[in-house]
């Protein structure tokens, strides 16, 4: 429901050319006392339109605008991953599923210890016309027997401190 909210945020394709398509950063950020749910929208994104969009997929739900903390103190030894999609963007994510899928992240950052903390980004943007094309071009050769898609590039990690 967000998505259909955000359609609006799809640059025309002359503008996409010029300053790019910009991310949206779903953020789940744990401490010893409790996760917090963000939503980090760059500054050329109205934020009127994300306001009413969250607002409108989840109601009930209201936004606040806040300045965003620090992400990384200074000192602090941090762990990070990235993590791709294995399959290829022309197969479609799982949408139904017997319990919730995000109830294992919600838990993997559980009884941490004081001075820890955990977080989860999630980059998004909206799919464009051309890249929906694509899909349903790839999908109908795949369904009349053509070859598979390449896969996407495998995972990274590294370890730094900031």
């Amino acid at each position: 429901m967000l998505w259909a909210q955000l359609a609006g945020l799809l640059r025309p394709w002359w503008r996409r050319l010029t300053d790019g398509q910009p991310h949206l950063g779903f953020e789940y950020a744990w401490s010893p006392t409790g996760l917090g749910i963000r939503l980090w929208v760059p500054g050329t994104v109205p934020l009127g339109l994300v306001r009413r969009a969250v607002e409108a997929a989840w109601p009930g739900a209201h936004t606040r605008v806040q300045q965003p903390p620090e992400l990384i103190p200074p000192g602090h030894v941090v762990t990070a991953g990235r993590l791709r999609p294995a399959r290829p963007e022309v197969l479609p994510l799982r949408t139904e599923h017997a319990a919730d899928p995000l109830r294992a992240v919600l838990q993997a950052a559980t009884g941490m210890s004081e001075g820890e903390t955990a977080l989860v980004q999630i980059l998004v943007r909206p799919a464009t016309g051309a890249a929906v094309r694509r899909a349903r071009r790839t999908a109908r050769r795949l369904k009349a027997g053509g070859s598979a898609p390449r896969l996407a590039r495998s995972c990274c990690t590294g370890h730094n401190q900031y």
